[in-house]
């Protein structure tokens, strides 16, 4: 989180985290840190092949709206902030 604050070109992905840490007494300290980065540095990835995209975006999705991240928030996070990364928007 450090890292990601003090440099503006790192963003924090969803990959793996999320599978791993929801649920357990981990959840609220990585729901603080995605909060604290902000949904501007945040991007949606999922842990394909391992499990499906489908399951990825849906966990994410619901563990977002738990973390109380609002829908202008999580089209930044599902898509607008890589595109802008890559120059696309």
């Amino acid at each position: 989180l450090f890292v990601a604050k003090s440099n503006d070109n790192v963003y924090l992905d969803t990959s793996a985290t999320l599978r791993w840490l929801m649920g357990t007494p981990f959840e609220e300290q990585f729901a603080f840190m995605l909060k604290s980065a902000g949904a501007d540095r945040i991007i949606f990835s999922s842990d394909h092949p391992e499990h499906p995209t489908k399951e990825c975006y849906e966990q994410t999705k619901l563990a977002l709206d738990k973390f109380g991240f609002n829908d202008e928030e999580q089209k930044k996070i599902f898509g607008g902030n890589i595109l802008k990364l890559l120059n696309t928007t």
